[in-house]
């Protein structure tokens, strides 16, 4: 489990969250939901975060494995370390997803297509042939529409549907 919790590194998910939250926020005009949002608030955080922030992550982390072994901000993980296999990453990556956008679909219609967006401009990031994270100039497109437009979008669906 340890091995888990270090593989989706979860201060990364501060990244999604924030923005979410923020979205949230100006959406609601408040800090917290109100009593008839609360629910949908957590959910949405969950699948924000570790779901599909986590299968971003690990996503990105199976296509990445052979630079990560030579990159030393990477190189203790533990997919690159051998205590998590691809296989496993992999298959945990796809499990999060799913689980994500299950619960995002129980939120709402826009906040699951917002959430599906989300999932594929992740996999685009990372994944052959479009990879964006190697084309200069798409990868900056690709992370800032997840994270500066899709995850505030999503959290003020939430109040503004």
């Amino acid at each position: 489990m340890r091995a888990w919790v270090e593989q989706l590194r979860p201060a990364c998910w501060l990244l999604f969250l924030t923005h979410g939250y923020l979205g949230f926020l100006v959406g609601a005009k408040a800090p917290l939901p109100a009593w008839e949002h609360f629910k949908d608030f957590w959910l949405a955080l969950m699948c924000l975060g570790p779901l599909l922030g986590g299968f971003t992550l690990l996503i990105d982390d199976l296509y990445d494995l052979e630079t990560d072994r030579r990159n030393p901000r990477r190189c203790g993980l533990p997919l690159v370390q051998g205590r998590l296999s691809s296989r496993a990453v992999g298959t945990g990556a796809w499990a999060q997803a799913g689980v994500g956008l299950v619960l995002a679909a129980s939120i709402s219609q826009v906040f699951f297509v917002l959430a599906v967006l989300g999932a594929v401009l992740g996999w685009a990031y990372a994944v052959p042939p479009l990879r964006a994270k190697g084309r200069p100039g798409l990868d900056l497109f690709t992370n800032a529409l997840g994270v500066a437009v899709v995850c505030p979008l999503a959290g003020w669906s939430l109040v503004q549907p």
